[in-house]
């Protein structure tokens, strides 16, 4: 009650009720402005530790290899890797540099970047299993035949055969496509939009 008191002191003004109303509005405002900067960030982190639920995720925790995965991946700069939650580790393509607009198409910086994730790999002996995950800009696709998800959907199916050409078992390879749904960045913008057509790999122990 002193504080209260206090801070009448300070605006004579201002209506109790007034003051208290105020007070809540700025408190819903600060929760609501959180919520909206975490909700892109935790609905990525949940879809991805999804993939490693059950036995998979335990498994993961306890990979020995993680760390040294890890650490290589962390070197390419076109690449932000990290671990996941439940185990196992997130590799992304950034800098748009994964697809051209409405094209399936690799650009020669993602053959450069898969090439260095397969020998960061292969260095460290560790069988692992890989999904890749296509993720699209917004815009609707030129082709009306086409969408957001079948185009996310045929650029990762087009890197996991680049992984099998390049030595990686085609049974320890799967693909899925996320269409626009995960975004990184500001759609209503080129260059957010260059950045959200993107690969991501999720690496984990083979079984």
């Amino acid at each position: 009650m002193k504080t209260i008191r206090r801070i009448f002191g300070l605006f004579p003004n201002i209506g109790r009720r007034q003051f208290f109303l105020q007070l809540f509005c700025c408190v819903l405002a600060a929760a609501l402005l959180t919520s909206c900067a975490s909700k892109g960030s935790k609905r990525q982190r949940l879809a991805n530790n999804a993939q490693f639920g059950g036995s998979g995720g335990a498994v993961a925790k306890n990979w020995p290899q993680q760390q040294r995965i890890l650490a290589g991946l962390q070197q390419n700069l076109h690449m932000k890797a990290e671990p996941l939650d439940t185990g196992g580790i997130s590799a992304q393509v950034l800098s748009g540099i994964s697809f051209y607009q409405d094209s399936i198409t690799p650009t020669t910086e993602l053959y450069n970047v898969l090439d260095y994730v397969v020998g960061v790999l292969q260095r460290s002996r560790a069988v692992c299993r890989i999904i890749v995950l296509g993720h699209t800009d917004n815009n609707p696709p030129k082709n009306p035949q086409n969408t957001n998800q079948s185009i996310s959907l045929k650029r990762a199916e087009v890197v996991a055969h680049y992984l099998v050409s390049k030595g990686i078992r085609k049974s320890l390879i799967s693909f899925e496509g996320r269409g626009a749904d995960y975004p990184l960045a500001d759609n209503s913008t080129e260059e957010g939009r260059s950045v959200n057509r993107r690969i991501e790999l999720l690496i984990l122990p083979g079984r």
